[in-house]
């Protein structure tokens, strides 16, 4: 999974990033959906400016989700899905 552009067109947050992390249920629903796809996420430090995090959504992508690759405290974290 790469970007999250798509998702704040489609909800309707427009393409600053900073709205994207108020999307709402219909962000929250696409964004557990990409999740639930994908065997690869990579997360920047900035992806609180463009994911919902709520706490049910950390808890559904850590789940199936660790932790592969980190590059330093200001890179960002490969995430791999168990058994991948």
């Amino acid at each position: 999974m790469i970007g999250s552009r798509p998702s704040r067109v489609v909800t309707g947050s427009g393409p600053d990033a900073a709205s994207a992390a108020t999307a709402g249920t219909v962000g929250l629903a696409l964004w557990r959906t990409s999740f639930a796809h994908s065997q690869y996420v990579f997360l920047s430090n900035q992806s609180a400016r463009r994911i919902p995090w709520t706490p049910g959504l950390l808890a559904f992508f850590h789940a199936p989700f660790a932790p592969a690759l980190t590059w330093g405290a200001k890179g960002g974290v490969l995430y791999k899905r168990a058994g991948q």
